[in-house]
This record gives C-alpha cells, sequence and structure tokens, in this order.
C-alpha cells in the first residue's frame, strides 16, 4: 500500500509540475501562431509528442515528462517571449512531417523550417532556442548595387530600391525574417528624384517604393508607402513567390 501511495504522489507530482510548465508557456494554435508571427516578425516553437503518422496516436499525448518539463526551465522561461508557441496533434504532425518526437521544430513566420531538435530535457531546446536568436534568425545586410545588369540575372528576383530622400527604408532589408531572400535577389538601388528619367521608367511617382521583378525585369509586385515596415516587404515577397512558383 505505501508503493501505491508513493507511487501515486509521485504521478501526482509529475502531473502538477507538467501542468505548471504548461501554464507558462502561451500556447497558440497553429494558424493564430502563424498570424502573430506575419505581425511580429517572431519565430514559432512546435512541439511534437507523436511523429508523422505514428500508430494509434491520434491525439496529443497529456505529457512526455522531461519533453514537457522542459518548458518549465528557467532558461527557457527567461526567453519566451521571444518566440510563439504551438503543441501540435497528430493532424498537425502529419502535416509538417515529423520525425523523432518528442521535438521541437522552430520555424520562421511562414512556417519555413529553422531549425529542429529533438527535447528530452531543457538543454536541447534551450540550445536551439539560443540557435535561432544568436545565428540562425538574425538581421543581415544586404549589398545594394547601383545599376540594373543587362540580360537576365543568374537570381530568382531583381529588388529595385527608390528610398526616400534621407530614409532608411532599404535598411527594413535586413529584417532578420527577410534574410532567407538574399541569395534569391540582386538588390539594386536607384536614384529616388521624382519625374526623374528613370523612376518614370519603373513607373514611380512616390517614395520609397520597392519593385520585385523577376530574371527578365518582368514586375511580379511593387510596394509604396510612406509608413513602410518589414511585414509590408514579406507579404510583397511572399506573393512575388507565388506568382513565380505558379510559372514553374
Amino acid at each position: 500500500m505505501g508503493r501505491v501511495m508513493g507511487w501515486a504522489a509521485g504521478t501526482l507530482c509529475l502531473a502538477a509540475a507538467v501542468a505548471e510548465a504548461q501554464e507558462k508557456v502561451a500556447w497558440d494554435k497553429a494558424e493564430a501562431a502563424l498570424a502573430k508571427a506575419q505581425l511580429t516578425g517572431k519565430p514559432i516553437v512546435w512541439f511534437f509528442v507523436n511523429s508523422e503518422f505514428t500508430k494509434d496516436a491520434g491525439i496529443v499525448a497529456p505529457t512526455t515528462g522531461t519533453a514537457d518539463l522542459a518548458f518549465n526551465h528557467e532558461s527557457v522561461v527567461k526567453r519566451r517571449d521571444k518566440f510563439l508557441w504551438v503543441r501540435g496533434d497528430q493532424t498537425l504532425a502529419n502535416r509538417m512531417k515529423i520525425r523523432g518526437a518528442p521535438m521541437v521544430r522552430i520555424t520562421d513566420p511562414e512556417g519555413d523550417t529553422i531549425v529542429d531538435a529533438p527535447i528530452n530535457g531543457p538543454e536541447p531546446l534551450l540550445t536551439a532556442m539560443i540557435a535561432v536568436l544568436k545565428d540562425k534568425y538574425v538581421d543581415r545586410p544586404v549589398q545594394w548595387g547601383t545599376i540594373v545588369r543587362t540580360g537576365p540575372i543568374k537570381t530568382s528576383f531583381l529588388v529595385v530600391a527608390f528610398d526616400a530622400p534621407g530614409g532608411e527604408a532599404l535598411k527594413l532589408w535586413e529584417d532578420r525574417s527577410l534574410v532567407k531572400y538574399h541569395k534569391m535577389c540582386d538588390f539594386v538601388r536607384l536614384e529616388a528624384a521624382k519625374g526623374s528619367d528613370i523612376a518614370k521608367k519603373w513607373g514611380v511617382a512616390d517614395f520609397p517604393t520597392f519593385v520585385i521583378c523577376d530574371a527578365q525585369e518582368k514586375v511580379l509586385e511593387k510596394v509604396s508607402k510612406k509608413e513602410l515596415d518589414a511585414l509590408d516587404l514579406r507579404a510583397s515577397m511572399s506573393k512575388a513567390w507565388k506568382k513565380l512558383e505558379g510559372r514553374r
């Protein structure tokens, strides 16, 4: 009887600890997290206890012990507000092709993978979070040219910028949520003067304006706003990418 009572007490303590851990992370539904990520640029931590097509695992398991408790670790909690959090079920595990659960997948606002990490305690989770914050998902500079090359460019996109005089809109492209597009783009900054021949050629009348083209200089998207932000550029690049993919 004593052993049974001790086992029951231990189980209750573990359940209480797990409940406390879950309370310290604000878990969102998948679509809500993606919407918030688009607005904030925050990365998303997706936590899975089920792998893709796990047999007899139609619902989220109530606990996986140390994997759940990892989210209660002081170092994890200290950095929780830098991320959005989703606890995935079997359906989501299938959709995202999850292997090796329990694990986390950390993605950017579009759901593209930044890092995968198995979770058997706080250390792997913390290591993955720090890697994202300090190396894998950080702002990076852009090299701007001043001449549009003759003929097709070697990258997927040509980004032509007309920054407002004295403005800093070009720096928006350094945002961590846009870095994944850098290798796909040829960045060119042209004269930003109303009525200039170069502005007329590109159909630009207001500044700042960014014209996103394909390799043949065919315009895919044009974004022009006085209060431009990284969200506008993410949305424009996403639309341009879909248009480019639709041609293939």
